[in-house]
């Protein structure tokens, strides 16, 4: 099992192409009966050079999206670590990263650098869980705390969002890429601080 698990992952880390970009034995639109029962058991890929937790997304037996997990969990420094080197190896791939919240142009020209986007994430999450509390006594309100960001350009087959957030109601920290259809609904969130009321 495991020497097949690193075939899986040698399989999945040659799979990135310029124009267009899926994991070979899970492409989008692909039957579950035409899916190994091996590639349909494993829960852990390797794709830009990090592990990641796999998720299937299914529409009436067929794969809808793929969920990929980099990091879950409390540590904001390996948060940090992660999407630095996701950021980096997704910027290499595809030309470059944006960021999906920018409420105007100099909000846009403000993240375009691996720097800036770490300085955005510092700004926005390093210091969630306290604001986080402050929300929670104030509004009487979870809140959840997120960055989008996309590849420009995007793949020709599909679309990545790449998700970085912390919850207040799991007191985590989440590194998630989605690999979606083009005509799948965005993903990016309202706002950069959402409430929800207790």
């Amino acid at each position: 099992m495991r020497g097949f698990y690193l075939v899986f992952l040698m399989m999945f880390s040659g799979a990135l192409l310029a124009a267009d970009f899926q994991l070979p034995e899970l492409a989008l639109g692909t039957e579950k009966a035409q899916i190994k029962p091996e590639v349909l058991s494993q829960t852990k890929v390797q794709l830009f050079e990090a592990d990641a937790q796999l998720e299937i997304q299914w529409a009436e037996d067929k794969i809808a999206a793929l969920q990929l997990t980099f990091y879950q969990g409390t540590d904001f420094q390996l948060l940090r670590q992660k999407t630095s080197h996701l950021l980096t190896q997704i910027g290499v791939q595809f030309g470059s990263v944006v960021w999906l919240y920018a409420e105007s142009e100099a909000d846009a020209a403000s993240a375009k650098t691996l720097e800036q986007q770490l300085a955005l994430l510092d700004q926005v999450l390093k210091s969630a869980p306290e604001a986080a509390a402050g929300y929670k006594q104030s509004h009487l309100a979870n809140s959840t705390f997120v960055l989008d960001f996309q590849p420009s350009p995007q793949p020709d087959n599909n679309r990545l969002h790449l998700q970085v957030s912390y919850s207040a109601m799991t007191n985590n920290y989440s590194l998630t890429l989605f690999i979606d259809n083009k005509t799948a609904p965005e993903r990016t969130a309202f706002a950069i601080v959402n409430l929800e009321a207790i």
